[in-house]
C-alpha cells in the first residue's frame, strides 16, 4: 500500500506530460498554418532556409548579415 501514492503521483504525471505534448502540436500545427505567408530566407552559403530572426545559418553557421567572398 505504501507504493500506490507513487503510482498514482506517476500515472498521473504521464498523462500530463502527454496532455501538454499534444497541446504544443495543435499550437505548433496552428501557427505553421498562419505563417504561410511569412518570407523566407535561404542562406548565402549553403542554400539552406533559415529563420532570418536568429541572424547566422543553422545549418553551417554562416552568418546572414555578411557579405560571403567568391
Amino acid at each position: 500500500m505504501d507504493v500506490l501514492p507513487l503510482l498514482v503521483v506517476n500515472l498521473v504525471s504521464v498523462v500530463d506530460a502527454f496532455l501538454l505534448g499534444m497541446k504544443q502540436v495543435a499550437e505548433s500545427t496552428r501557427a505553421e498554418m498562419l505563417d504561410e505567408d511569412i518570407e523566407t530566407v535561404s542562406c548565402p552559403q549553403c542554400g539552406r532556409e533559415v529563420d532570418p530572426g536568429l541572424g547566422f545559418c543553422h545549418w553551417c553557421t554562416t552568418r546572414l548579415d555578411e557579405p560571403i567572398d567568391d
